[in-house]
């Protein structure tokens, strides 16, 4: 019976959290509020990496990258972009590997390990 009421959780309280951190956190960086995108972000993978639900880490993950990338943090972008390319490919996301695929070749050489 707990197993279930834990998977009830799952599905109807955090499944619907870490998406809206994940845009709040994009909001936060795009009014240049770093450190609270930088937890927002945090936190909804916090969440995510709990699950199993590994295409919404793929997202979550993305988000981060773009966050890092506003906050001018290539080096931890470039890590976000490698991790859902990893992620991605294991699941089977096409999307979201050419996402992160092409934001990683959009960062400078040394942050996307090229140098």
């Amino acid at each position: 019976m707990k197993r279930l009421a834990f998977i009830f959780m799952l599905i109807t309280v955090l499944s619907p959290l870490a998406p809206r951190l994940a845009v709040r956190a994009k909001l936060f960086s795009a009014q240049g509020w770093h450190e609270h995108a930088d937890r927002a972000i945090r936190r909804a993978l916090r969440l995510v990496r709990r699950t199993d639900w590994r295409c919404l880490l793929a997202d979550t993950l993305l988000a981060q990258g773009g966050v890092m990338v506003a906050a001018g943090r290539e080096d931890e972008a470039a890590a976000s972009m490698r991790e859902v390319v990893q992620v991605a490919e294991a699941k089977d996301y096409v999307a979201a590997a050419q996402r992160a695929t092409t934001a990683l070749e959009s960062l400078s050489d040394r942050a996307a390990g090229r140098v």
